[in-house]
């Protein structure tokens, strides 16, 4: 099992390479608890502000060779939770994580170039698959039984992204860029664009679409307000209050 928790603060990393322990560990750790063991399974475990999946491939290989030792490389480590209080856990140091990634892997090498679909519509919907690590979005663009002609689309790549919004015939869609707004795409290049969103700025209040295309245009808020509309052709934003 792969276990990730995403520190959204700064903080102390946190890894844990265990046999013999595959119950979810990580979210109670926050929370000051600790959960006994259900004796069975490989867990890779991570808390980070990031994931890197080339490193966590090296981990989950490291530990599948390693299974029957893996367990005497775990110390006493106090894991901080909240915002004064502090609990014993059994993980490993930083300094052993950093030996085992040190090392360059040629089966994580061949993984990572593989074409791993993440999502996959019926036909006219999106589609998103990772590949030598980046996330590609694009159009499904499987032809119809009857076999008429479809446009040529193109993709999106991105290293990672926060979320994306859906339209309601899943003819276009917006990407929400790591700190960097939000982006345009519907399969066509000449199309794709950034939308200009200033109060863009956290992803605990995500922007919503109009599920649906107005002419040229898209409406798109976060809050109740303002709004933003979207041109697609001019590729301008105007703010409506």
């Amino acid at each position: 099992m792969i276990e990730y928790y995403v520190r959204l603060n700064e903080g102390r990393k946190m890894f844990i390479l265990e046999n013999e322990n595959s119950n979810y560990k990580l979210p109670a750790l926050v929370d000051g608890h600790i959960i006994k063991s259900n004796g069975s399974g490989l867990a890779i475990r991570v808390m980070d502000q990031k994931v890197n999946i080339d490193e966590i491939l090296q981990l989950v290989e490291y530990t599948i060779i390693n299974r029957a030792k893996i367990n005497k490389y775990l110390q006493a480590v106090t894991f901080p939770y909240g915002e004064n209080d502090y609990i014993d856990v059994q993980a490993n140091s930083e300094e052993f994580i950093s030996t085992i990634l040190k090392k360059k892997s040629k089966i994580v090498a061949e993984v990572m170039k593989k074409n791993v679909a993440l999502m996959a519509n019926s036909f006219l919907q999106t589609k998103l698959f990772w590949e030598n690590n980046e996330f590609v979005f694009g159009m499904n663009d499987t032809p119809p039984s009857e076999g008429y002609r479809i446009p040529e689309y193109s993709h999106y790549k991105i290293p990672d992204f926060n979320y994306y919004i859906n339209s309601n015939w899943s003819d276009f869609f917006l990407i929400s860029r790591k700190n960097e707004g939000l982006v345009y795409f519907d399969g066509m290049q000449e199309h794709t664009s950034p939308i200009a969103v200033p109060e863009y700025s956290s992803i605990i209040y995500p922007f919503n679409i109009s599920k649906d295309r107005f002419s040229n245009k898209v409406i798109v808020s976060n809050n109740g307000e303002s709004f933003y509309v979207y041109d697609i052709h001019k590729k301008t934003t105007l703010k409506v209050e």
